[in-house]
């Protein structure tokens, strides 16, 4: 990469579909710009490396998607960023950000976020439902906690198959009394599986990973129009352990699956 012209490097970096982690893509270009400096006669320091990278590819940067530890260890020794914007990105990275961070804050869809399926159920029901047993619309309300920090990517629902619904939900810190992030869309039912089995459900992912602290209690509310079941699947549970991680519930009936990482 240290032989690219600088429009050519832009060019990569403003793709989409890129297939790597984004810490390593931004120190593949922070190298690059260590030498572009070198070339031209300048002190690497991060005024300079920004000026030879230029704003637009600066700002093509998905810095809200990395780990806060890698922003925290890699990134900020740079010197790349300015001040105003380290700390637009932590709070983006801590999920407390009110306002856009200036830089792209999905993942690349080229890259595939690899989360553990936390399964709410230990079983679900056989029994089939009749059209009857099914409602147009509910609030479904989901409390939990977690022993160990972790980054929550989505949760799932239960639907009825071939059925779409629409979603609005949000997840809130119950302490803070705040929302974290909110999701609203449609999104059609299909078969899915998980550790209690197969059940009829649709995913909803994030834009990127909400970072939730341990031991603290956090609430996620979806408003679901669309046909939906007024008797239990099954048997939902209280605690359950997933990757190391010790999840706690209550009022629990409509999520079967949260998906995070560690």
């Amino acid at each position: 990469m240290r032989q690219l012209k600088r429009s050519v490097l832009e060019t990569i970096v403003v793709r989409d579909g890129l297939t790597i982690e984004e810490i390593d893509l931004f120190e593949a270009v922070d190298s690059w710009a260590t030498k572009e400096c070198e070339r031209q006669g300048l002190a690497a320091d991060g005024a300079s490396k920004r000026r030879v990278l230029g704003e637009t590819l600066v700002k093509a940067l998905r810095f809200p998607t990395m780990k806060q530890k890698d922003f925290a260890s890699v990134v900020l020794d740079s010197k790349i960023l300015t001040p105003d914007e380290i700390v637009t990105i932590v709070k983006c990275l801590n999920s407390v950000l009110t306002s856009p961070a200036g830089f792209p804050e999905t993942r690349r869809t080229g890259f595939k976020v690899n989360t553990q399926r936390c399964c709410t159920y230990d079983n679900f029901s056989t029994t089939s439902f009749s059209r009857s047993s099914f409602i147009n619309s509910c609030t479904c309300i989901l409390n939990f906690s977690v022993d160990k920090d972790i980054r929550l990517h989505g949760v799932c629902l239960f639907g009825r198959e071939n059925l779409s619904h629409s979603i609005d939900l949000a997840i809130k810190d119950t302490n803070k009394r705040q929302v974290m992030v909110s999701k609203r869309g449609r999104f059609s039912s299909s078969s899915l599986r998980c550790k209690a089995g197969p059940y009829n459900g649709f995913e909803v992912m994030f834009d990127r990973g909400i970072a939730l602290v341990k031991n603290t209690l956090y609430c996620i509310q979806a408003e679901v129009t669309g046909l939906v079941t007024r008797r239990p699947y099954g048997r939902a549970v209280d605690h359950v352990h997933c990757s190391g991680v010790a999840f706690a519930f209550n009022d629990q009936e409509q999520f079967p699956e949260l998906l995070f990482t560690l």
